[in-house]
């Protein structure tokens, strides 16, 4: 017997389903989270971005010499300064630096794993925003079900408080700071490649 829950169909306009609704709606994909019911072109840009890293990659180095020296590099090369899993301070990481001065291919790898992390913010970026859009109209479709506290402003506007009404105020929050950074993370990516 199966204890999997009917997959659940959020919709726009605030009615949550177990039935596909006919136009543009969230629908709920077991450990992925929302998925929208059109393309929202993010199988698109995720390619696009594999391209980039092939793109940087080859405008950096050549293939052979990639292939050749990138199971020689350091560990904190990549990871250094740009990894939580890599607890390495400055000071310390100029002197494991200094330690290679003699190897100029070093740069380049540096210079590498900084845009392939520019790019992989952007996968990233998508991600998060796709998946906290779906939380939103969740929210919204089940949230103001219960014992809100609605008040009528002065200028006629409704107020509500509860906690889905914060949670909804989260997650436009999120949604927009992390479409700041999208933003940022693609004229940083525009300008390197520019000027690479």
């Amino acid at each position: 017997m199966s204890t999997l829950m009917p997959p659940h169909f959020v919709n726009l306009d605030g009615v949550l389903t177990t039935k596909p609704p006919a136009g543009l709606h969230f629908l709920e994909v077991p450990m992925e989270g929302w998925r929208i019911s059109r393309s929202d072109r993010t199988r698109e840009i995720s390619e696009l971005c594999r391209a980039l890293d092939h793109g940087f990659r080859a405008a950096i180095m050549r293939k052979s010499e990639y292939e050749l020296l990138v199971g020689a590099m350091p560990q904190f090369l990549a990871e250094g300064g740009l990894s939580a899993d890599c607890p390495i301070g400055k000071d310390q990481f100029e002197k494991q630096l200094a330690r290679y001065a003699d190897r100029p291919e070093i740069n380049k790898f540096l210079y590498f794993y900084d845009c392939e992390r520019l790019v992989s913010s952007i996968s990233q970026c998508l991600f998060e925003i796709n998946s906290v859009v779906g939380d939103f109209y969740h929210t919204l479709n089940v949230g103001f079900l219960g014992n809100n506290a609605v008040s009528l402003g002065k200028d006629g506007v409704v107020i509500t408080r509860s906690y889905r009404v914060t949670q909804l105020m989260a997650y436009l929050n999120f949604v927009f700071i992390r479409l700041h950074s999208l933003l940022d993370y693609s004229v940083k990516l525009a300008i390197e490649a520019q000027n690479i």
